[in-house]
Protein backbone atom coordinates (compact mmCIF):
# COMPACT_ATOMS: atom_id res chain seq x y z
CA UNK A 1 0.00 0.00 0.00
CA UNK A 2 1.20 3.43 -0.89
CA UNK A 3 1.17 6.46 1.38
CA UNK A 4 2.58 10.13 0.94
CA UNK A 5 2.75 13.29 3.36
CA UNK A 6 1.53 16.41 2.33
CA UNK A 7 2.14 20.07 4.24
CA UNK A 8 -0.18 22.53 3.27
CA UNK A 9 -0.48 26.61 4.36
CA UNK A 10 -3.63 27.35 4.99
CA UNK A 11 -5.86 27.69 2.22
CA UNK A 12 -3.67 25.71 -0.31
CA UNK A 13 -4.37 22.63 -2.32
CA UNK A 14 -2.29 20.25 -4.09
CA UNK A 15 -3.12 17.54 -5.98
CA UNK A 16 -1.66 13.76 -4.74
CA UNK A 17 -0.88 11.49 -7.73
CA UNK A 18 -0.22 7.84 -6.94
CA UNK A 19 0.61 5.53 -9.69
CA UNK A 20 0.45 2.01 -10.51
CA UNK A 21 0.40 -0.59 -13.07
CA UNK A 22 -2.25 -3.52 -13.55
CA UNK A 23 -0.84 -7.02 -14.00
CA UNK A 24 -4.18 -8.36 -14.97
CA UNK A 25 -7.56 -8.00 -17.08
CA UNK A 26 -10.05 -6.64 -14.55
CA UNK A 27 -11.69 -4.19 -12.19
CA UNK A 28 -9.60 -2.55 -10.09
CA UNK A 29 -11.00 -0.58 -6.14
CA UNK A 30 -8.89 2.32 -4.75
CA UNK A 31 -9.92 3.62 -1.71
CA UNK A 32 -7.33 6.88 -0.64
CA UNK A 33 -8.37 8.03 2.83
CA UNK A 34 -11.92 6.78 2.74
CA UNK A 35 -12.43 8.18 -1.13
CA UNK A 36 -13.15 5.58 -3.56
CA UNK A 37 -12.99 4.65 -6.72
CA UNK A 38 -12.58 2.01 -9.52
CA UNK A 39 -10.85 1.35 -12.77
CA UNK A 40 -11.26 -1.53 -15.43
CA UNK A 41 -7.73 -2.89 -16.97
CA UNK A 42 -8.05 -4.13 -20.73
CA UNK A 43 -5.84 -6.02 -22.86
CA UNK A 44 -2.84 -4.16 -24.65
CA UNK A 45 -3.77 -3.85 -28.05
CA UNK A 46 -1.41 -6.08 -29.98
CA UNK A 47 1.87 -4.78 -32.66
CA UNK A 48 1.18 -6.28 -36.26
CA UNK A 49 3.27 -8.92 -35.95
CA UNK A 50 6.07 -10.11 -39.29
CA UNK A 51 6.74 -13.52 -40.07
CA UNK A 52 7.79 -16.04 -42.53
CA UNK A 53 10.49 -13.95 -44.47
CA UNK A 54 10.52 -15.94 -48.41
CA UNK A 55 13.11 -14.92 -51.33
CA UNK A 56 12.72 -16.42 -54.23
CA UNK A 57 14.29 -17.73 -56.11
CA UNK A 58 17.03 -18.33 -53.85
CA UNK A 59 20.07 -18.39 -56.49
CA UNK A 60 19.63 -15.92 -59.38
CA UNK A 61 22.01 -15.16 -62.18
CA UNK A 62 22.94 -11.25 -63.15
CA UNK A 63 20.04 -9.56 -64.33
CA UNK A 64 17.27 -12.31 -63.08
CA UNK A 65 14.08 -10.42 -60.69
CA UNK A 66 14.31 -10.79 -56.98
CA UNK A 67 11.36 -11.05 -55.06
CA UNK A 68 11.18 -10.67 -51.20
CA UNK A 69 8.19 -11.34 -48.80
CA UNK A 70 7.02 -10.78 -45.50
CA UNK A 71 4.02 -11.61 -43.78
CA UNK A 72 2.72 -8.88 -41.63
CA UNK A 73 -0.58 -10.31 -39.23
CA UNK A 74 -2.52 -7.96 -37.22
CA UNK A 75 -3.74 -9.83 -34.06
CA UNK A 76 -5.80 -7.14 -32.49
CA UNK A 77 -9.85 -7.98 -32.72
CA UNK A 78 -11.07 -4.70 -32.90
CA UNK A 79 -8.44 -2.02 -34.24
CA UNK A 80 -6.89 -1.29 -37.75
CA UNK A 81 -2.86 -0.93 -37.30
CA UNK A 82 -0.19 0.43 -39.38
CA UNK A 83 2.54 -0.60 -40.05
CA UNK A 84 6.08 -0.20 -42.04
CA UNK A 85 8.22 -2.42 -42.70
CA UNK A 86 11.94 -1.30 -43.85
CA UNK A 87 13.76 -3.71 -46.09
CA UNK A 88 17.53 -4.01 -46.21
CA UNK A 89 20.24 -5.63 -48.88
CA UNK A 90 23.51 -6.04 -47.40
CA UNK A 91 22.52 -3.24 -44.40
CA UNK A 92 21.21 -0.57 -47.05
CA UNK A 93 17.59 0.35 -46.51
CA UNK A 94 16.31 -0.49 -50.59
CA UNK A 95 12.63 0.05 -49.74
CA UNK A 96 9.87 0.73 -47.09
CA UNK A 97 5.90 -0.53 -47.74
CA UNK A 98 3.17 1.07 -44.87
CA UNK A 99 -0.11 -0.86 -45.07
CA UNK A 100 -3.16 -0.32 -42.78
CA UNK A 101 -4.01 -4.50 -41.66
CA UNK A 102 -7.72 -4.79 -40.57
CA UNK A 103 -8.62 -6.71 -36.99
CA UNK A 104 -7.29 -10.02 -37.28
CA UNK A 105 -6.14 -9.71 -40.90
CA UNK A 106 -2.35 -10.77 -42.70
CA UNK A 107 -1.04 -9.02 -45.72
CA UNK A 108 2.30 -9.28 -47.55
CA UNK A 109 4.81 -6.80 -47.98
CA UNK A 110 6.68 -7.50 -51.39
CA UNK A 111 9.70 -5.71 -52.86
CA UNK A 112 11.57 -6.99 -55.65
CA UNK A 113 14.50 -6.21 -57.55
CA UNK A 114 17.22 -6.89 -60.63
CA UNK A 115 20.79 -7.37 -59.25
CA UNK A 116 23.70 -6.15 -61.55
CA UNK A 117 26.22 -8.34 -59.48
CA UNK A 118 27.36 -11.69 -58.50
CA UNK A 119 27.72 -12.60 -55.01
CA UNK A 120 25.83 -13.42 -51.60
CA UNK A 121 23.55 -10.75 -50.23
CA UNK A 122 21.84 -10.56 -47.11
CA UNK A 123 18.25 -9.57 -46.72
CA UNK A 124 16.48 -7.74 -43.75
CA UNK A 125 12.89 -7.21 -42.89
CA UNK A 126 12.51 -5.85 -39.72
CA UNK A 127 14.56 -8.31 -37.41
CA UNK A 128 13.77 -10.94 -40.10
CA UNK A 129 16.98 -12.42 -41.91
CA UNK A 130 17.67 -14.27 -45.10
CA UNK A 131 19.89 -14.54 -47.94
CA UNK A 132 20.24 -14.96 -51.68
CA UNK A 133 23.09 -15.66 -54.23
CA UNK A 134 23.87 -14.52 -57.73
CA UNK A 135 25.94 -16.10 -60.23
CA UNK A 136 27.01 -14.48 -63.51
CA UNK A 137 25.68 -14.86 -66.49
CA UNK A 138 26.71 -17.70 -68.76
CA UNK A 139 29.69 -16.49 -71.11
CA UNK A 140 28.10 -15.30 -74.94
CA UNK A 141 29.97 -14.32 -77.96
CA UNK A 142 27.36 -11.80 -78.43
CA UNK A 143 29.34 -8.15 -78.37
CA UNK A 144 27.65 -4.38 -77.39
CA UNK A 145 28.66 -1.57 -79.30
CA UNK A 146 26.97 1.77 -80.54
CA UNK A 147 25.15 3.24 -77.85
CA UNK A 148 23.04 6.08 -79.12
CA UNK A 149 20.95 8.32 -76.62
CA UNK A 150 17.65 9.90 -79.02
CA UNK A 151 17.02 12.20 -78.93
CA UNK A 152 20.60 13.85 -78.72
CA UNK A 153 19.47 16.94 -76.96
CA UNK A 154 16.65 15.79 -74.46
CA UNK A 155 14.44 17.86 -72.21
CA UNK A 156 12.35 17.19 -69.16
CA UNK A 157 9.24 15.44 -69.08
CA UNK A 158 9.45 13.55 -72.33
CA UNK A 159 10.85 10.16 -73.42
CA UNK A 160 14.06 9.08 -74.08
CA UNK A 161 15.53 6.13 -75.73
CA UNK A 162 18.81 4.11 -75.72
CA UNK A 163 19.98 2.44 -78.44
CA UNK A 164 22.60 -0.42 -78.73
CA UNK A 165 23.72 -2.81 -81.34
CA UNK A 166 24.44 -6.28 -80.42
CA UNK A 167 26.25 -8.85 -82.91
CA UNK A 168 27.04 -12.63 -82.63
CA UNK A 169 30.52 -12.49 -83.81
CA UNK A 170 30.27 -16.63 -82.98
CA UNK A 171 29.93 -19.82 -85.37
CA UNK A 172 26.64 -20.74 -83.62
CA UNK A 173 23.36 -19.56 -82.64
CA UNK A 174 23.66 -17.13 -79.31
CA UNK A 175 21.76 -16.23 -76.53
CA UNK A 176 22.41 -12.77 -73.98
CA UNK A 177 20.69 -10.97 -71.29
CA UNK A 178 21.35 -7.20 -71.92
CA UNK A 179 20.71 -4.97 -68.68
CA UNK A 180 20.28 -1.41 -68.34
CA UNK A 181 20.99 0.94 -65.74
CA UNK A 182 20.05 4.68 -66.10
CA UNK A 183 20.86 6.37 -62.87
CA UNK A 184 21.22 4.04 -60.94
CA UNK A 185 17.74 2.66 -61.29
CA UNK A 186 17.42 -0.72 -63.12
CA UNK A 187 15.32 -0.75 -66.64
CA UNK A 188 13.93 -4.00 -67.56
CA UNK A 189 15.97 -6.49 -68.56
CA UNK A 190 16.43 -7.56 -72.74
CA UNK A 191 17.30 -11.14 -73.94
CA UNK A 192 18.32 -11.67 -77.93
CA UNK A 193 19.05 -14.42 -80.05
CA UNK A 194 21.16 -14.28 -82.62
CA UNK A 195 22.33 -16.03 -85.30
CA UNK A 196 26.08 -16.51 -86.53
CA UNK A 197 27.07 -13.30 -87.44
CA UNK A 198 23.49 -11.54 -86.72
CA UNK A 199 23.47 -8.63 -85.59
CA UNK A 200 20.11 -6.39 -83.63
CA UNK A 201 19.55 -2.56 -82.48
CA UNK A 202 18.42 -3.03 -78.79
CA UNK A 203 16.10 -0.40 -77.51
CA UNK A 204 15.50 0.70 -73.71
CA UNK A 205 13.28 3.90 -72.99
CA UNK A 206 12.37 5.56 -69.92
CA UNK A 207 10.47 8.95 -69.16
CA UNK A 208 12.52 11.90 -68.09
CA UNK A 209 10.65 13.38 -65.04
CA UNK A 210 13.40 16.43 -64.61
CA UNK A 211 16.05 18.41 -65.08
CA UNK A 212 19.66 17.57 -64.24
CA UNK A 213 22.73 15.57 -65.14
CA UNK A 214 21.60 11.52 -66.09
CA UNK A 215 24.14 8.46 -66.45
CA UNK A 216 23.16 5.35 -68.28
CA UNK A 217 24.92 1.95 -68.12
CA UNK A 218 24.40 -0.90 -70.87
CA UNK A 219 26.89 -3.81 -69.93
CA UNK A 220 29.63 -2.10 -69.71
CA UNK A 221 28.85 0.71 -72.05
CA UNK A 222 27.92 4.56 -70.56
CA UNK A 223 26.67 8.02 -71.41
CA UNK A 224 26.49 10.61 -69.69
CA UNK A 225 23.71 14.07 -70.32
CA UNK A 226 22.07 16.54 -69.69
CA UNK A 227 18.37 17.49 -69.53
CA UNK A 228 17.16 21.52 -69.33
Amino acid sequence: MASKEVTLNPGESEVVTFAVTPSETRAYQVAVNGLAGSFMAIPAVPEVVLSDLVIEPAEVMVGERVYIRVTGTNYSDTYYKSKTVIFRVDGVVVKALTYNLAPGRSMEYVYSFIPFEAGTFTVEADGLYGSFVVTEMPPTDIELSNLIIIPTNPIAYERIYFKVTATNYSDVKETRKILCQFNGRVVMPQTVTLSPGASKVVTFSVMLFGPGTFTVVIDGLTESFEVI
